[in-house]
């Protein structure tokens, strides 16, 4: 029995050391050096997201995309306690208001270091509730996902996305094969059309 204790003692005093804690927040222009690095590290370690290595992941295309992000208040930041970003999400609008209901192209990257550790959920469900809250002129939210990320998939539909389209040898990996995305969308519940 005391053995037992010891061994209970040892694995709750190893998470309690392991755990790491972080917050989340809106993120802003002054974020835009911190996601580049970050999307660079995520692109060094994932096969087939949308640049083939961080040599195509440009800090000048990242401005440009966090600007827009931040102009729509469609970007979230996860932070550890040392204020260094391990998380982003974000989605962009087109400016036209046939599409206002719309955020398309959503990105969500997680730190390699910090993947596999509930940083990426609760991220991701901290946009979808904010928009549930605050952004109800938003319906749709749109993720592309390759086919082989299970994983992906599986985290998408259990926050409510669904599998609305299938683009064929949509990405290309750096093996040289083609891979199929998925369109996933998830709705807003909260949702009220804007009069024009």
């Amino acid at each position: 029995m005391k053995q037992v204790l010891y061994c209970l003692m040892f694995i709750l005093m190893h998470c309690c050391i392991n755990a790491q804690t972080y917050h989340i927040r809106e993120g802003s222009i002054n974020d835009t050096l911190a996601i580049f690095t970050l999307w660079q590290a995520v692109t060094m370690k994932s096969d087939g997201l949308a640049a083939m290595g961080p040599d195509e992941v440009k800090q000048e295309k990242v401005a440009t995309i966090v600007e827009t992000a931040v102009k729509s208040k469609s970007i979230f930041i996860a932070e550890d306690e040392n204020k260094n970003l391990i998380g982003a999400i974000w989605g962009q609008k087109y400016g036209l208001r046939s599409f206002a209901h719309c955020l398309f192209n959503a990105h969500f990257f997680v730190h390699p270091e910090y993947q596999d550790k509930g940083v990426g959920k609760k991220l991701m469900q901290y946009a979808l509730d904010y928009i549930k809250q605050s952004r109800p002129e938003i319906l749709r939210v749109e993720f592309g996902v390759n086919e082989s990320n299970q994983r992906a998939i599986h985290l998408y539909s259990e926050l409510g996305c669904v599998i609305e389209g299938r683009q064929e040898q949509k990405i290309a990996k750096s093996d040289g094969s083609l891979e199929a995305t998925l369109l996933m969308v998830w709705f807003n519940p909260n949702w009220k059309p804007c009069k024009s």
